[in-house]
């Protein structure tokens, strides 16, 4: 009885085998008259997988030799020579290091006195970083310098496009120098609008100076 039943088992299991083998059969013949291909692009994932690692290790290597030489520079350099080291690494850096190098020239710029090489700085520093939060820093450092050189008119406007990208009111010092440039470039009536307003946001002495300054 037993040798029946293994006969029968193992008769089932022919079946099955069979029908498996009659199901697989099409996979099969497709990877065998298709096997170079599939090989192909298996190694071709492979490869763009590995090319890809292969630049993000690059990129990120030129990062951080590029913020080296920047410390290397701000620790061993000064005056001039250092403006231009760093003037040079700004046109050589990585695209999303930029911005940060164009604000670090035109803080050292600042400290030389040098107005007109930290406006320009600022100023690319701003289209560098056009969509992001630091072209507001940018741009408030640009008109800073241009007041630092005389030229009221352009700070004046520079500062009027700045002040349409805050909520009403724009920050305090924005109006500070919105108001100071407004009135070295003759034009009063602004200058004493924005005085006025800003009394309104203080107390005390400061309200009391700018109410002066208004009239």
């Amino acid at each position: 009885m037993r040798q029946k039943e293994n006969l029968k088992n193992t008769g089932l299991l022919n079946d099955i085998g069979a029908e498996v083998s009659q199901e697989s059969a099409p996979l099969l013949e497709f990877i065998t008259n298709h096997g170079s291909k599939i090989a192909a692009a298996v190694l071709l994932f492979f490869a763009v997988t590995a090319i890809s690692g292969l630049w993000r290790w690059y990129t990120n290597k030129q990062e951080r030799d590029c913020l080296d030489k920047k410390v290397h520079i701000e620790m061993t350099l000064q005056g001039k020579e250092k403006l231009q080291a760093l003037q040079a690494l700004i046109d050589d850096a990585p695209d999303k290091l930029k911005t940060v190098l164009c604000l670090t020239l035109g803080q050292a710029a600042i400290e030389q006195k040098d107005y007109t090489t930290a406006e320009q700085a600022y100023a690319r520093a701003a289209r560098e970083d056009a969509d992001g939060n630091m072209s507001r820093v940018a741009q408030m450092s640009q008109a800073n310098c241009l007041l630092q050189l005389g030229k009221y008119k352009d700070a004046l406007t520079l500062l009027q496009t700045l002040e349409k990208q805050f909520d009403s009111p724009a920050p305090l010092s924005l109006r500070q120098m919105l108001a100071y440039a407004a009135e070295h470039s003759e034009n009063t009536a602004l200058a004493e609008k924005i005085y006025l307003d800003m009394a309104k946001d203080v107390t005390g002495e400061d309200a009391s100076f700018l109410k002066r300054k208004a009239e």
